[in-house]
């Protein structure tokens, strides 16, 4: 559970390329300058505008996977075998996209239903005839309708050089495992098989998760609203937050509320009670304050370890004169929570993230 609340931040970015740019980082070194870097976080109003395109352009919001999260095979369709050339697809440097084998092809495996998929074309490739992507549905090796596709795969020879990504929505029959030699039975697995002479050359891929699509933005001024006032959660292993687009035209805008967000905690207290709740930030959601207390009463909460420093808020518990009921504090703190209770007879329970 989670608690939508006003973000704090404000992320604004203007982007002139498809997804991640023409970048090739190092394996597990996150591209900087595009998306939002910030991991454990609450999104909300995301708006995507483009200014400049004369035609409907599709987009979707994608949270970049880590490098730990995916795989990278060459797929041999005659000896029905995968090949793991993982550390070469998520390290800089030049290599075949394929085997060259009729019906050979690439297969990306993840923990979850990744819906994006993105290289850097070097060479493109020659002789393509024909090409076919498929997903396992936990039967046999689907062919992915055109429909699913925000951005469809090369289906032509003479592809662009430069940053080349692969967008579609992931099917609902998805499913983990798939035939082969080598196919990671534990993952969710898809696969691009071409007849090719010569395959293209290519660098550094990463692969995204698919949070939020808009399969057409109408020319010109155009705002899509991908997600609305309520905000979600994105998941938290995500390491890098952004748009990718149809094309890598200049004039493309995203931009979003957000604010750090964790699990939802309670602690009920009663009477004398010291009690370091979490330590590092976090945010206090509200106090409830129950009928009771007498006296000198109270409960004070700390921004600190184990000490009476950095007061967030301090309530009197007695019943002549308490605040009873829900105290809203959305009150965001950086060295832990740490609260006292003081008296015998009050109660409280604390919200917390």
């Amino acid at each position: 559970m989670y608690n939508n609340v006003i973000a704090d931040n404000r992320f604004v970015r203007q982007s002139v390329v498809q997804w991640l740019g023409d970048v090739a980082t190092a394996q597990n070194v996150v591209p900087v300058g595009v998306g939002l870097n910030e991991q454990n976080i609450l999104v909300k109003e995301v708006v995507i505008q483009s200014r400049t395109w004369t035609s409907a352009l599709g987009v979707a919001l994608v949270g970049l996977l880590p490098d730990s999260m995916w795989k990278y095979f060459y797929w041999n369709h005659g000896a029905q075998s995968a090949t793991d050339m993982t550390s070469t697809a998520q390290n800089p440097g030049v290599f075949p996209v394929n085997p060259t084998g009729p019906g050979d092809g690439f297969l990306v495996s993840a923990d979850v239903p990744f819906g994006a998929a993105g290289a850097k074309i070097r060479v493109p490739a020659v002789s393509l005839t024909s090409s076919q992507a498929e997903y396992w549905n936990g039967a046999t090796w689907a062919l992915m309708p055109s429909e699913f596709f925000i951005v469809d795969v090369s289906r032509t020879v003479g592809s662009p050089i430069g940053e080349r990504v692969i967008l579609f929505v992931p099917p609902m029959d998805w499913q983990v495992g798939g035939t082969g030699t080598n196919v990671p039975a534990t993952k969710y697995n898809w696969r691009l098989r071409a007849e090719t002479i010569t395959p293209a050359q290519v660098e550094r891929w990463y692969v995204g998760e698919i949070l939020a699509t808009k399969d057409a933005i109408a020319s010109g001024f155009e705002d899509a609203v991908l997600l609305d006032s309520t905000g979600s959660i994105i998941p938290p292993y995500i390491t890098s937050l952004g748009a990718a687009w149809t094309r890598d035209t200049p004039g493309h805008f995203l931009r979003f509320s957000w604010r750090h967000a964790w699990p939802i905690k309670y602690f009920h207290g009663m009477g004398a009670n010291a009690v370091q709740l979490k330590t590092g930030e976090g945010m206090l959601d509200r106090l409830v304050i129950g009928v009771g207390g007498a006296g000198a009463d109270k409960v004070s909460l700390y921004d600190s370890v184990g000490t009476t420093t950095n007061p967030i808020y301090v309530s009197t518990l007695e019943k002549a004169a308490g605040p009873f009921g829900t105290h809203e504090l959305y009150a965001p703190f950086t060295n832990g929570l740490y609260v006292v209770g003081t008296g015998s007879s009050g109660e409280w329970t604390i919200v917390y993230e």
